[in-house]
């Protein structure tokens, strides 16, 4: 069987084509789902399967309220499975992106500082 990740999009951030790639490379399939639609999702996805993670792209100047938002939301539909942020590109000095310790802080149990770090992380 394949494994699967679920990631959650919204309607500004479109899933990064790195990311993707990088996964389905991997051997992993992707179930890229918008965070409005999530409850859709949950009730489409079959019972007796279980995700390896539910994944959340962090864009650049996110605010802890909508990473909170993602935590709660993956908690409620998933819970017990691990939930991992992805930065899109490294931070850079000044990036309003919040940091590892707040974003661990808010739930997110593995964060990838770039996609290319995913399969490995999500292999742990």
């Amino acid at each position: 069987m394949k494994k699967q990740v679920i990631l959650f999009t919204d309607a500004e951030n479109a899933p990064g084509v790195e990311l993707l790639e990088g996964l389905s490379s991997a051997g992993i399939s992707v179930l890229a789902h918008d965070l409005t639609e999530t409850q859709a999702l949950a009730d489409a996805y079959p019972e007796n399967s279980h995700p390896l993670a539910v994944l959340y792209e962090v864009p650049t100047g996110a605010k802890l309220r909508e990473l909170s938002r993602v935590v709660s939301r993956a908690s409620e539909l998933w819970p017990g499975v691990s939930i991992v942020a992805c930065r899109r590109a490294m931070s850079l000095p000044g990036d309003p992106t919040p940091d590892n310790q707040s974003l661990t802080q808010l739930g997110f149990q593995a964060i990838a500082d770039s996609p290319p770090q995913l399969p490995g992380l999500l292999r742990q």
